[in-house]
């Protein structure tokens, strides 16, 4: 055998590992999405009352009825009403025509959707619909807080868990992917050497032989772990989506509480106390994708809190966040709010119509 050979051991392809890369790169970003503060809470709608503005640079958002779930029971024309009322409620303070009906196919969306949330609350509607007393029905309605909160109690635990598994599996995967980056380099830059003097001694072939060998089975763990890990980030969506279901169940049933308390004179704490901060509501929600815009609804109890929820999520579409007053359209829990913007809310439609 020659005492030098030319190496012609490539090095291993990084196509594969940028992948992985990107891969280890989006699924952090989907933890710090899911747990901003820690694991999302309860969540669902906001209010108004306020004064006419002066001036409104805000351009037409045209938007058009789309698919209203019979499930629900509500028609075509009622759910038509309930959007121009929401829509009232910000044109009436901003002085202007904001949304306007439009058969384009590029106006926005606003739907009944129909699932587990809105049948779940049927179900309780019917439960109470023998209940003739309003101190029964709060009896009643508080019981079922209480149940639906020690539900979603080890829910909690489960995803905290989870979260930090995540964060351990992350870690690991930077190490092994760092580790395999240097150990790649550093065999690159032997093998560049060697070649241009025309081979390597056996002895330095044969080394790095191994340590490309070595380097293949490096990659070939960062994948599988790659894999866990991807595996793990879809096992934590699942259960933050039933988490966040379980949620909105709970505050539309804190929302009806908070009403029936007063009509009884109940001294109580607020039922919203387990809600915090999340990314979107699970009783409606005001989504884009590229120019494309809806509004889906998925529950309510009412009349009253489908008018409120259409009017949260037509916030959002005119770029509006969360607002911190009770009293708000645009708050993220549903208390006592009335039909009308508070003056967090045509504070908040000043900011975005600069």
């Amino acid at each position: 055998m020659s005492a030098s050979k030319r190496i012609i051991l490539g090095a291993v392809s990084l196509v594969s590992l940028a992948a992985i890369v990107g891969t280890v790169a989006f699924f952090p970003e989907i933890a710090r999405t899911l747990f901003p503060e820690g694991i999302p809470s309860l969540n669902s709608i906001g209010i108004f009352s306020g004064r006419r503005i002066s001036s409104c640079s805000i351009g037409s958002i045209p938007y058009a009825i789309g698919t209203v779930d019979p499930e629900f029971g509500v028609s075509k024309e009622a759910f038509a009403e309930a959007v121009k009322e929401a829509e009232a409620i910000w044109e009436s303070v901003a002085g202007k025509d904001i949304f306007t009906v439009s058969s384009s196919p590029s106006a926005m969306g606003v739907s009944l959707v129909f699932d587990e949330r809105q049948a779940e609350t049927i179900e309780l509607k019917e439960r109470l619909a023998g209940i003739g007393s309003a101190e029964e029905r709060y009896k009643a309605i508080k019981d079922e807080y209480q149940g639906l909160s020690l539900r979603i109690a080890p829910m909690a635990e489960e995803i905290n868990s989870l979260k930090e598994k995540y964060s351990l599996m992350e870690e690991d995967l930077f190490v092994t992917a760092g580790l395999y980056e240097k150990k790649r380099k550093s065999y690159e830059d032997d093998v560049a050497y060697w070649n241009k003097r025309g081979g390597a001694p056996k002895p330095e072939y044969e080394r790095l032989a191994l340590e490309k060998g070595e380097i293949d089975i490096l990659f070939n763990q960062i994948k599988a772990k790659e894999e866990q890990f991807k595996a793990l980030g879809a096992e934590i969506n699942g259960k933050v989506s039933a988490y966040n279901e379980l949620a909105g169940q709970i505050n539309m049933v804190a929302g009806m509480l908070n009403r029936l308390a007063e009509s009884v004179n109940a001294g109580i704490e607020s039922y919203n106390r387990l809600a915090a901060d999340r990314e979107e509501f699970v009783t409606g929600v005001y989504r884009t994708e590229g120019p494309k815009r809806s509004i889906d609804v998925y529950q309510f109890y009412d009349y009253r809190d489908l008018v409120i929820i259409i009017a949260h999520e037509m916030g959002h579409s005119l770029g509006i966040s969360h607002g911190e007053s009770e009293g708000s359209i645009m708050y993220p829990k549903i208390k006592s709010q009335e039909a009308k913007l508070s003056e967090e809310d045509t504070a908040l439609l000043k900011g975005a119509c600069r």
